[in-house]
């Protein structure tokens, strides 16, 4: 499959799921810096994993939850992986069901939210990704299938910074979102970029790296008028570099 450079063939004999794995959903996929693959998926209540991992051959795949109900109970969705201080790397998962986890490679959680964080409590809330710039410790969390809204967080412990940007808007109003369903660094512009999926667009935003205070609408990048109707870009990513985690 695919077309001109960009070739593809399925290999079904890799990426095989460990036995007992029901991956209704499967949203988050990320490798770390030694190769390994890592997918969060939602599962269907009698499976009660949602992270696996496989080797950077896509073989040995395997569950890291342990049935650890405390991150999969709900619908994972979003995942990032970061490298932090000391160069160890951690996942950030995104659950709809508003759960917000940092766990370490192997599932064991450093921190949870759940439910209410400190937002306003009368908007729709069911996050979808995370946004972790690398050169900063607080992290963007797109609230994609509910109130539209990007929230900022401090990575170390997950406190709500109490800054809040977005809401709902059409393709006129930048700065707005309808879906805005993934967060990401990218290290092209250095710049926050936002799937803003239903106006068929991503949305860039420059930040502080010492500070929560700013979010500003940098300039858009139209898809609609790259890829024609129809088009709902859910997120991006930024390789070889890989520093887009």
């Amino acid at each position: 499959g695919g077309y001109g450079a960009f070739r593809y063939e399925y290999m079904p004999e890799l990426l095989q799921a460990p036995k007992g794995a029901s991956l209704v959903n499967c949203h988050g996929l990320v490798t770390d810096k030694a190769g390994y693959i890592y997918l969060t998926y939602q599962n269907d209540g009698v499976d009660k994993n949602c992270l696996i991992r496989w080797n950077p051959d896509g073989t040995g795949g395997e569950f890291l939850t342990g049935g650890n109900s405390t991150l999969c109970d709900g619908t994972p969705h979003g995942l990032k992986i970061t490298t932090e201080d000391g160069g160890e790397q951690y996942l950030y998962h995104a659950n709809n069901n508003q759960k917000l986890t940092k766990t370490t490679l192997d599932g064991t959680i450093v921190w949870q939210r759940v439910g209410n964080f400190g937002q306003d409590p009368t908007l729709p809330y069911r996050p979808t990704w995370f946004a972790t710039p690398p050169d900063s410790r607080f992290i963007y969390l797109c609230d994609g299938y509910g109130s539209n809204n990007v929230y900022a967080f401090d990575r170390t412990d997950g406190t709500f910074m109490n800054r809040t940007w977005g809401g709902k808007g059409g393709r006129e109003q930048h700065g707005k979102f309808s879906t805005n369903h993934g967060c990401t660094y990218d290290p092209r512009n250095g710049k926050i970029a936002v799937s803003d999926r239903a106006n068929s667009r991503f949305e860039y935003f420059t930040y502080d790296p010492a500070s929560p205070d700013t979010f500003e609408y940098s300039h858009t990048d139209d898809m609609l008028s790259q890829m024609g109707e129809g088009t709902l870009p859910c997120n991006v990513r930024v390789y070889p570099e890989q520093e887009g985690r």
